[in-house]
């Protein structure tokens, strides 16, 4: 039987969520430092919704790029004239500075971002993911030519126009070039997620329908870690709160027991309420959330049983 890693999916809702899992924890401390840092005067007026931070330059410490919606009235953005583009800022020895790269400087509805080495060079490229509502722009894709960003978009099959949302990056099918899954809303999506297989050459193709996963995913937050242990990325999409596991063979089945482990049920009249982000975290023992940890591993333990087993009926 597959093992599986006593981990929980943490599904953030809308509606918040209880403080008493923290009622035990150490405290953390944090300082403001977005006026130090240079942040706070950089993305003066930024409706953030989305941020990668990576050394894009090479210089060793992490580089920040930021997302912005830009579909909102003028006075909406507080500190600035009207709708603010996304930004590339620059780490200048713990400063952040404009780093004057016009190519990354667009307006739309970023939901998405993400830094990764998608051509193997040795340096980090950039993928943004747009959403359509209201402003219609395509996701875009950058190539990292010594610390500058190249816009490699056009034409290419990665950067189309859809209800882009959190990106997922892993190499599910194992042949050493990192994939692109990007969650697609119900909303401005068709409740399409999609991945896109790396080709090479910073070239990418859909096969979202080749490897199983369905037409339908609505997806708002998404997470890619091994959970069985086999060497491979599995798949959860928070918002239709769905896991799917590698079937080794470059596919995934959907784990359709874990179905009523994430299951939720919308408020009566809250159509909006839904879950919008997912992460990994490792509890301790004397946590609350231990019994739901325990609960989810038998439950994806018989699950890979019934995949193991010939008669996987519950497997779709």
């Amino acid at each position: 039987m597959k093992k599986f890693n006593l981990a929980v999916l943490i599904v953030v809702l809308a509606a918040g969520c209880s403080s008493a899992a923290l009622a035990e924890s150490k405290p953390i401390s944090f300082v403001d430092a977005s006026v130090s840092s240079g942040i706070h005067g950089e993305l003066a007026g930024i409706m953030a919704h989305a941020a990668a931070c990576g050394d894009v330059d090479g210089d060793g410490d992490l580089d920040l790029y930021v997302g912005n919606f830009s579909d909102r009235p003028p006075e909406r953005y507080i500190g600035a004239g009207g709708p603010v583009p996304n930004k590339l800022l620059i780490n200048e020895n713990g400063k952040f500075v404009d780093s004057g790269q016009q190519a990354v400087v667009f307006k739309a509805r970023t939901s998405g971002a993400v830094f990764v080495d998608l051509d193997n060079d040795g340096d980090l490229d950039l993928y943004v993911s747009n959403n359509r509502r209201r402003l219609t722009v395509e996701n875009r894709l950058y190539e990292n030519v010594g610390g500058q960003l190249r816009d490699v978009s056009e034409g290419n099959e990665a950067c189309i126009i859809m209800g882009g949302r959190s990106i997922g990056v892993l190499d599910y099918d194992g042949d050493g070039l990192l994939d692109l899954l990007v969650c697609g809303d119900r909303w401005t999506g068709g409740g399409r997620t999609i991945l896109f297989r790396n080709k090479g050459k910073l070239l990418f193709e859909d096969v979202t329908a080749q490897v199983g996963l369905p037409e339908y995913l609505p997806g708002l937050g998404i997470v890619t870690p091994d959970f069985n242990e086999d060497g491979r990325p599995d798949i959860f999409i928070s918002e239709a709160n769905r896991l799917f596991l590698s079937t080794g063979d470059g596919k995934y089945r959907e784990a359709a027991l874990a179905r009523e482990v994430f299951g939720y049920k919308l408020p009566e009249g809250k159509i909006t309420v839904v879950p919008n982000g997912a992460d990994i975290e490792q509890f301790s023992p004397k946590n609350e959330h231990e019994v739901k940890a325990k609960e989810l591993k038998e439950k994806l333990e018989t699950f890979a049983s019934a995949q193991d087993s010939k008669a996987a009926g519950e497997v779709r």
